[in-house]
């Protein structure tokens, strides 16, 4: 192993995980500034009908939550609801 990292640079993984150092990946550098822009957002206007806004570092990640997510279903008790909540109140 030590004769293959020899011939690497001091900017390689396998270096940089020998000397103990961790980097934050270069493609979650966009993502978390726009996270933290918008909490400072969030809690600058102070608007209390919307949500938190969606981490976009979890979205990059594959990590969302399924309580993140929103239910979008809805029941009807019967099919005249359904029509009535689809079409209007006809």
């Amino acid at each position: 192993m030590a004769i293959l990292v020899f011939g690497l640079g001091a900017n390689s993984r396998v270096y940089k995980k020998m000397q103990g150092i961790c980097e934050f990946p270069n493609y979650l550098l966009l993502p978390s500034i726009h996270d933290r822009l918008a909490e400072i957002e969030y809690l600058l206007v102070g608007d209390g009908k919307k949500d938190m806004p969606q981490k976009m570092v979890n979205i990059v990640l594959g990590n969302e939550s399924k309580e993140e997510k929103r239910d979008t279903c809805r029941q009807y008790n019967s099919a005249s609801d359904f029509n009535r909540s689809r079409y209007g109140g006809a």
